[in-house]
């Protein structure tokens, strides 16, 4: 967490001389320092005003000659701030003592995070306190927060300045409903929001004369806000959408006409908010090919450092790292880092710009003092991208990594030290930890730890190699002819297919030694029908190995596999292919007399007290 305050609270008042004590002495007490607390005006009476002059020591007050509601207010506030960081409270609400210290905590671990807000808890004059959270946990949505089900509170916020200038703040046309309309043009804008699930704040829901006790004019302002995004509405759930929204909105204020509420609960059974088909949330797949500006930098800085470092340490490896890169400077910064920080420095890094747009190749130019560059004059995809860096590579050994992708810092040392020791190995291969935007990483291995892979195994989908994980022998690889360029999908598993069908021994680390992307960003195992037609294109091509092997029946099994993967969102398509699943049961038995080229060699594979030891342990883990 930063060492130095750099946090704004904004605090809009109008007329709340009753309450605003608590708000001010409830940030006053947060175990994270403020910045600075601003408070704004709102063209009060004279002697609410007065009021304010007992805080001029310790806060900032703004006044405003005209009143302009909670959203010219909070703008005010923005436009006076200092902080890298803002935090918006009502004069009537309290933060919580950790509010702060918490939020802070959060986005520092979260760097992507622009804003966070968190549960609230909501207090009655009765005593009553009740929990509210009405956002989903994690990241939000942009088809989420067009629902009525879903909201940030605006108080419980803790937001870059950056983000919240660049969106212009709060729509000042909005005197109620400003906060809806804000967090919808920060998803729409691509920005991630996400919410804590602890409470930090305290709503006050007494009688006062609050915005919430005149429910039709929210529901005015609803309509407004609803027509003024009526695009993003119609794009995600269409008419239907703005319908059921509609109905949910007037639901609340109904209930003080007999006859019209009882027909607004009539029509709450029909509403139904269900996504277009092919839609493309905007938080998710709208946030370009660069990163938000705050992440730009902190990367760059750290960019900077270890290609000092790296350029200062000789090295005496043999080995040449390839990436190819395709209009990925959102994700390539973290790759090279990840090759900068190995413990075994390579012998050289070589990025294949396979004719990625001109400000994409304009930006590997700040990796020129420390790798080679290849441009590619038309785009060829990962094969040829990977053909052309191994043709290019002087090293011993080649080392592959998507430039999504990130390496653990012992990454090359693990499998330059083994293939050292056992010079039968021609492929080393590892486990994989596989990371997420909204979910816990997930580690796994598709191979038998420490055996080389047979090309039985090779043909079904259960093996496969990740290729940022691999390294080999720069002269086997050569020997086959690379990949296969005619192959823009599947060319890893065809690959595989071609080196165990060789007779060269690839062997799998019960070990992750690199972090796999897998967030929404267009990724190709996302385009599942066109999976599905390479994954066909690769069994064409293989026949001759899955015939003498395990027969039309193999051929078949690993088909249905993949139509299975493919077919998964298509009811009545999946529901055939799981049928026939169930008559093949993925039975895979090898024909009589077949002899498997890796296992033909007669070679034998050392396999050292250690390794036995991990790899027991690994088929354990897998079992439990």
């Amino acid at each position: 967490m930063s060492g130095r305050p750099d946090v704004s609270v904004i605090i809009p008042y109008y007329n709340r001389e009753k309450y605003i004590d608590e708000a001010v002495q409830s940030v006053l007490a947060q175990t994270l320092e403020p910045l600075e607390i601003i408070i704004v005006n709102d063209c009060s009476r004279e002697s609410s005003r007065r009021y304010l002059d007992r805080y001029e020591n310790c806060c900032k007050i703004v006044d405003l000659t005209v009143n302009v509601g909670l959203a010219g207010s909070r703008n005010a506030g923005i436009e006076a701030a200092r902080g890298e960081f803002m935090a918006f409270l009502d004069d009537d609400d309290m933060w919580l003592p950790h509010k702060l210290e918490v939020q802070r905590k959060y986005i520092d671990e979260h760097p992507e995070c622009a804003i966070v807000h968190s549960a609230a808890w909501l207090f009655f004059q009765d005593g009553r306190e009740e929990y509210c959270k009405q956002f989903p946990l994690g990241e939000m949505w942009l088809a989420q927060a067009l629902m009525n089900g879903y909201w940030a509170i605006i108080p419980s916020v803790l937001a870059r300045s950056e983000v919240i200038r660049a969106v212009g703040g709060f729509d000042v046309n909005f005197r109620e409903c400003e906060d809806r309309d804000f967090i919808i043009k920060v998803l729409a804008a691509g920005y991630r929001v996400e919410g804590i699930e602890e409470p930090l704040i305290r709503i006050r829901r007494q009688n006062q004369e609050g915005l919430t006790k005149k429910p039709w004019r929210i529901y005015r302002a609803d309509l407004r806000m609803l027509w003024k995004h009526r695009r993003l509405y119609l794009d995600a759930y269409g008419l239907r959408g703005i319908v059921s929204f509609l109905i949910e909105k007037a639901q609340l204020p109904s209930r003080q006409v007999r006859y019209l509420n009882e027909i607004m609960l009539f029509l709450l059974q029909f509403v139904k908010y269900r996504q277009k088909s092919g839609y493309r949330d905007p938080a998710i797949y709208g946030r370009g090919q660069t990163n938000p500006p705050w992440i730009a930098r902190r990367l760059n800085e750290k960019t900077n450092e270890l290609k000092q470092e790296f350029v200062k340490k000789q090295t005496s490896s043999n080995i040449s790292v390839i990436i190819p890169f395709y209009n990925r400077e959102k994700y390539i910064d973290e790759a090279i880092q990840s090759v900068l920080s190995q413990t075994l420095k390579p012998l050289e890094i070589i990025i294949v710009n396979d004719c990625s747009r001109e400000s994409a190749r304009r930006y590997l130019d700040r990796f020129a003092d420390v790798c080679k560059i290849v441009d590619l004059q038309r785009n060829v995809g990962l094969a040829g991208s990977r053909n052309a860096g191994i043709a290019a590579a002087r090293g011993k050994f080649i080392a592959l990594l998507d430039d999504d992708d990130i390496w653990l810092p012992d990454k090359l040392a693990v499998q330059h030290k083994y293939m050292q020791e056992h010079p039968d190995c021609a492929m080393l291969h590892s486990q994989v930890c596989a990371f997420y935007t909204n979910s816990a990483d997930y580690v796994f291995g598709r191979f038998d730890p420490w055996q080389p892979m047979s090309l039985a195994q090779a043909l079904r989908d259960m093996y496969w190699a990740v290729p940022s994980t691999i390294m080999f022998r720069t002269d086997d690889i050569r020997a086959i002819g690379g990949f296969d360029q005619r192959f823009r999908e599947c060319e890893d598993r065809d690959f595989l297919i071609r080196v165990c069908a060789a007779g060269y021994q690839v062997v799998g680390i019960p070990e992750p030694l690199i972090r796999f992307r897998r967030t929404f960003h267009g990724s190709l195992s996302e385009q599942l029908w066109t999976m599905f037609r390479a994954h066909f294109r690769v069994v064409w091509k293989h026949r001759g190995h899955y015939l003498q092997a395990y027969g039309l029946r193999g051929a078949a099994n690993f088909l249905l596999v993949t139509l299975h993967m493919a077919s998964w969102k298509t009811r009545y398509v999946d529901g055939a292919v799981r049928f026939l699943l169930k008559i093949y049961d993925r039975k895979w038995v090898l024909k009589p007399g077949y002899r498997d080229p890796v296992r033909s060699t007669g070679q034998s594979y050392p396999v050292t007290a250690e390794a036995t030891a991990v790899g027991a342990a690994e088929e354990q883990r897998q079992s439990a």
